[in-house]
C-alpha cells in the first residue's frame, strides 16, 4: 500500500468531493424544507383567516375574508405538492451551489435565484455529484 504524496493527495480530493456532494444534497434538503414550511404557512394562514369569517356578521366581509382564504389554502395546497419534487430542489441548490473559480455562478438565474434553465443545472449537478441523482 503506497501511502506517498500523490496517493495521500488523491485521497483528500476524493474526501474532499464527498464532503462537497453531501453539502450538496444538504442544501437539496433545506430547498425542500423551505418549500414545506412556505406551505405550512400558506395553510396556516387559511385557517386562522376562515376562523376570523366566521366572526364576521356581514355576508359581505364573510365572502371577501373566506375567499381569501381560499386563495391561501389554493397557494398552499400548489406548495405542498410541488415542495416534494427533487429534481426542482435539486436544480434551485445548484444555482447557488456550484461556482466557477472566480466566484461567479456557474448556471443562470433570474432576479429570484430560480434557474432559467432547469436542465442545464441538473446536468451540472448530476455530473459533479451523480451518487445523489437517484434520490
Amino acid at each position: 500500500m503506497d501511502r506517498g504524496p500523490r496517493n495521500l493527495q488523491s485521497q483528500a480530493d476524493l474526501f474532499d468531493h464527498h464532503a462537497d456532494c453531501a453539502f450538496f444534497a444538504a442544501s437539496v434538503a433545506g430547498v425542500q424544507g423551505d418549500s414545506f414550511g412556505l406551505s405550512t404557512v400558506f395553510l396556516a394562514i387559511a385557517l386562522v383567516v376562515g376562523g376570523i369569517a366566521a366572526l364576521l356578521t356581514s355576508k359581505a366581509a364573510q365572502i371577501i375574508v373566506l375567499t381569501v382564504a381560499v386563495l391561501s389554502l389554493a397557494l398552499g395546497a400548489v406548495e405542498l405538492i410541488t415542495a416534494g419534487d427533487l429534481d426542482n430542489s435539486r436544480a434551485m441548490a445548484a444555482a447557488d451551489f456550484f461556482v466557477n473559480e472566480d466566484g461567479s455562478k456557474m448556471i443562470e438565474t433570474d432576479e429570484d435565484g430560480v434557474p432559467r434553465d432547469i436542465r442545464a443545472a441538473l446536468l451540472i449537478a448530476d455530473q459533479a455529484c451523480p451518487e445523489d441523482a437517484a434520490g
